[in-house]
């Protein structure tokens, strides 16, 4: 049975395979990519769209548009922050976490905001992401005029911030800075 101390393990190795991952989508041969979009993929409850297979070259226009340098070194991506994780109980899953982390890095400076959710279930004895919110003001429209809320990216649609119940147990490791409510819901008991 796993414990909060082997979520946070799941999360690190995750979040370092994420971030390997981005790096070889931006190379000029995508081969490695592809290569490693299972192990990626590994950590998620369904394949997650960001890692998708794409052809094996570059396609002239990408290379024209970005230059070949862009893609001969492709930008460091540090891997997302962890700053809180949460235990609960849910009737379908049995005990789930909730780590709340960092978005997806393109730079050091968004590592420090929290601003996003993953739901973490245990199926057949392993860990894996089941659902992902994400805290933003874009709605369907895509413009970024509408208030903040948590919004579900993917996953299991009762496993979401608007279900969560008061926890069994919470760790805070790092603080994220103050950014948009990052800071209330890292001291919130949730």
């Amino acid at each position: 049975m796993n414990e909060i101390k082997d979520v946070k393990e799941f999360f690190e190795d995750f979040a370092k395979t994420e971030a390997e991952t981005e790096i070889l989508k931006w190379k000029l041969e995508l081969k490695d990519y592809n290569a490693n979009i299972d192990k990626a993929n590994s950590f998620y409850l369904a394949p997650h769209i960001s890692f998708m297979p794409r052809e094996e070259k570059r396609k002239v226009w990408e290379i024209k548009r970005k230059g070949l340098d862009f893609f001969n070194t492709p930008k460091i991506r540090p891997p997302r922050k962890l700053f809180k994780i949460s235990e609960h109980v849910h009737k379908e899953f049995g005990r789930f976490w909730v780590c709340y982390a960092s978005s997806a890095n393109n730079s050091n400076r968004a590592s420090n905001f929290l601003s996003q959710m993953l739901f973490v279930i245990e199926k057949d004895n392993e860990l894996k992401i089941a659902s992902e919110s994400l805290w933003s003001n874009y709605e369907k429209d895509g413009w970024g005029d509408e208030a903040y809320k948590w919004h579900q990216v993917f996953g299991k649609k009762h496993l979401h911030y608007d279900f969560l119940n008061e926890p069994i147990k919470v760790i805070r490791y790092e603080e994220p800075e103050d950014y948009k409510i990052g800071l209330q819901v890292y001291h919130a008991n949730i």
